[in-house]
């Protein structure tokens, strides 16, 4: 039983996304191909949720809970129907109007592989929709005043070998929103569409020491359309987690966070040089890591994240150092290898910007040569065959070690490149 509370709270959310349903852009690039969604990808849940193991040839449940406009449900309907899976989705909204666009997408995308149900996140146990091998649930508990609740809410309907994908709101990086958020409550309106040409007055007039013009992620552009502006600025329930608070929130509800994306940006090392600290951080487990960089970095917005039950302790991230490796397909997130190892020809240097920051990697002539093979259908063990037939000298350990500079960059910078198990 909810408070009253929550449900007029979980009102207000709802008449928010019915009269500004968000986002609301376009979702294909030039080849059809539904745009990318973190963590929504089925070879990124597959690397990390099964070891790369999953046979998407069986029967895939899939729960979008919170599919607003339908991004999400979208990219993995399309994926799943690519693979061949017999897969079933069900989306679930508050919103009729952020289904309406999301009913739209997916038969722009000849979809027919999606349930489509309105209701609340918090009911989910008592909906008899059935249970889920992934749940994807992208920036909802951040709008929930029991995120707790509504995460316990997921679990019941997770498969106890399932996983789920989420991505909620971080404090630091959104530490300029919060101040203009209480601000607005001030000042007063009766609706949201009375407040909005009082915003856009206020933040064009922002003095240069206001908190929002000190973040690389708002310096850049923020509140495109009102939608947007409404979404940042003007949303009635807006409650951001750390990188322990999530890790206890998790808890709570009986899951464990199998790791935070991508996985670069969750070390310490991505932003400091420090020898002393680094040392100090080299001791640390991998949560422990993931707080200090968030620390460090200062400007996080969001995390995105893959869960499972706590008592599911198989670990389900592809170990690259695993010794059968070689029998693994690389997989590139949208692009042909031979494309990506073209765009990066240019350049021996390869940068990466997390939101101000920075991070630089070597790419060699080597690393160019292996990224133009990867196709998504041969092992490693195939790749290095070819590539060593042309060269006549490559080893497999030296081949390995080039292998594990493209993961770094490709997947652990980019969260562009997984692993998984030729069935």
């Amino acid at each position: 039983m909810h408070s009253e509370d929550f449900r007029y709270l979980e009102s207000r959310v709802k008449a928010q996304y019915e009269a500004f349903p968000y986002p609301d852009i376009e979702t294909a690039n030039k080849n059809g191909t539904a745009l990318a969604a973190m963590p929504s990808d089925i070879f990124a849940i597959n690397h990390y949720l099964f070891a790369g193991f999953r046979d998407f040839s069986l029967p895939f449940r899939v729960l979008v809970a919170g599919g607003g406009t339908g991004i999400a449900t979208v990219r993995l309907a399309q994926q799943l129907q690519r693979a061949g899976c017999p897969s079933k989705l069900v989306y679930l909204d508050l919103s009729e109007e952020s289904r309406r666009i999301a009913e739209r997408r997916a038969q722009s995308f000849g979809l027919d592989n999606i349930d489509f149900h309105t209701g609340s996140l918090i009911d989910l146990p008592s909906l008899g929709l059935g249970v889920f091998d992934y749940i994807d649930c992208g920036g909802v508990l951040h709008h929930l005043e029991e995120p707790a609740a509504g995460l316990t809410a997921l679990t019941e309907v997770m498969a106890a070998e399932g996983g789920m994908g989420l991505m909620v709101y971080g404090p630091y990086g959104r530490a300029g929103i919060y101040p203009i958020q209480e601000m607005m409550r001030r000042l007063g309106a009766k609706n949201q569409s009375d407040q909005l040409p009082v915003l856009k007055k206020g933040l064009d007039g922002l003095p240069a020491t206001n908190l929002l013009h000190h973040h690389e992620r708002f310096r850049q552009g923020y509140g495109e359309n009102d939608a947007e502006l409404v979404d940042l600025f003007l949303h009635p329930v807006d409650r951001p987690f750390t990188v322990p608070q999530l890790t206890q929130l998790c808890e709570r509800a009986g899951l464990r966070v199998v790791r935070f994306m991508p996985t670069a940006k969750y070390e310490p090392a991505s932003y400091i040089g420090v020898a002393e600290i680094l040392r100090r951080v080299s001791d640390m487990e991998w949560l422990e890591r993931a707080a200090l960089a968030e620390l460090l970095s200062g400007n996080m917005h969001m995390h995105f994240f893959f869960a499972v039950r706590s008592e599911n302790f198989e670990e389900g991230i592809v170990d690259i150092e695993r010794p059968d490796i070689a029998d693994f397909v690389p997989v590139l997130r949208d692009i042909d290898g031979a494309v990506l190892a073209e765009k990066l020809s240019q350049s021996n240097d390869f940068a990466y910007n997390f939101d101000g920051t920075s991070v630089v990697a070597e790419i060699t002539d080597g690393m160019r040569a292996l990224i133009a093979e990867i196709d998504g259908h041969r092992t490693l063990e195939e790749i290095y065959m070819s590539l060593a037939g042309k060269s006549g000298s490559l080893d497999w350990l030296s081949f390995r070690a080039t292998y594990f500079a493209v993961h770094r960059i490709l997947h652990d910078l980019l969260y562009g490149l997984f692993l998984r198990k030729r069935g």
